[in-house]
């Protein structure tokens, strides 16, 4: 019985600290404009391990998010934290150019397509980045099958057609890195 309530008092001193976090994250934002606090509350889901997690109650940093996020970034100025994420991305990624999804582990096409995005937007942040950048490259046009799109991934559970979103980043990547046959295979 002593155990319950222990693991019941921990879950609510943990749900205390989690709203009394959210309650001074909007006091101290209040007086930013609305993209300075979408910037801070990313720069708070950033993990010390590294990677930007997809929500904040998600434990594990999502490569897919991170990757998609350093254009944006990059925009709005925020050099430092580019930098750390696209650090981040070419640390983690898998031997064959793919990048893996949080929760399984295995690779995905869209994952891979949009880290892809953020490797390029970071070329010049990080020594790796264009490496990384056309290994993930070579495994989305090892994942084209010939006249119908990319290798089937979700068994039904997501769309298809969201394979879709990674056709601009391989376009650019065939323009950045100079590989014409990138955007020949799509």
């Amino acid at each position: 019985m002593n155990g319950i309530i222990d693991r019941v008092t921990q879950a609510g001193r943990h749900a205390t600290r989690e709203a009394l976090s959210a309650i001074q994250h909007t006091w101290t934002c209040r007086h930013l404009s609305p993209p300075a606090r979408a910037l801070h509350w990313l720069r708070d889901q950033e993990l010390p391990s590294g990677g930007i997690r997809a929500h904040s109650r998600c434990r594990r940093a999502y490569a897919e998010v991170s990757g998609y996020l350093v254009p944006t970034l990059l925009n709005y100025g925020d050099v430092a934290f580019s930098e750390r994420l696209v650090r981040w991305l070419v640390c983690i990624q898998h031997a064959d150019g793919s990048y893996p999804d949080s929760a399984t582990g295995l690779p995905h096409v869209f994952d891979t397509g949009q880290v892809l995005r953020g490797l390029l937007a970071g070329l010049d942040l990080h020594p790796a980045a264009c490496d990384a950048a056309r290994r993930a490259a070579d495994y989305l046009c090892r994942n084209v099958q010939a006249g119908t799109g990319f290798t089937q991934q979700y068994h039904g559970e997501v769309p298809e057609p969201v394979l879709l979103y990674v056709l601009p980043p391989l376009r650019e990547a065939a323009r950045l890195l100079g590989r014409p046959d990138y955007e020949t295979a799509v």
